[in-house]
């Protein structure tokens, strides 16, 4: 998919992203993926240039993410964290990279915070990170995580990895 410079409404280093033939479409490490939504829950549904359908429960409308776009807003999700655009586009990469069929939005930024603490080699009780310093509201985000054992936690309240992947 080819988007002209007149049909782009945001672009970094890494992304573009914009709307041609009435639909939107975001372009990532050559691949192009179609993004719409329902208004319904809200949810987003990110297809992929090969045709795999990918749904994001709890998330935002194109709608919202256009509009924030135009205004260089931010949005609060679920999870108590504010997302400026880089960050909502954050989550839509981590999605794609996730490759799952239907996730909901607190699952994907839990991944977010999993990265964080791989980037901060936090391993142990010793290296854990405070999440909150990542922007994280509610900590009741990091639950699945830390039930599935993937995740521990301190007295303090920071974390860390229990199963570091590489």
């Amino acid at each position: 998919m080819n988007i002209s410079s007149n049909q782009i409404l945001y672009r970094d280093e890494n992304i573009i992203f914009g709307e041609a033939d009435d639909q939107y479409y975001l372009i990532s490490d050559q691949r192009s993926y179609c993004i719409s939504d329902s208004i319904y829950e809200p949810c987003l549904f990110i297809e992929t240039d090969d045709g795999f359908n990918m749904v994001v429960h709890d998330a935002f409308t194109v709608d919202k993410l256009c509009s924030l776009i135009k205004t260089n807003g931010a949005l609060t999700m679920p999870s108590g964290r504010t997302f400026d655009v880089p960050g909502l586009f954050t989550l839509i990469i981590k999605t794609i990279d996730l490759h799952r069929d239907s996730v909901d939005c607190g699952y994907v930024e839990g991944q977010i915070y999993i990265d964080y603490m791989k980037a901060h080699d936090a391993t142990s009780p010793e290296t854990a990170v405070d999440l909150c310093e990542a922007g994280m509201v509610r900590p009741q985000v990091m639950s699945p995580f830390i039930h599935s054992k993937q995740v521990g936690y301190t007295s303090d309240g920071r974390h860390y990895l229990l199963r570091p992947k590489e």
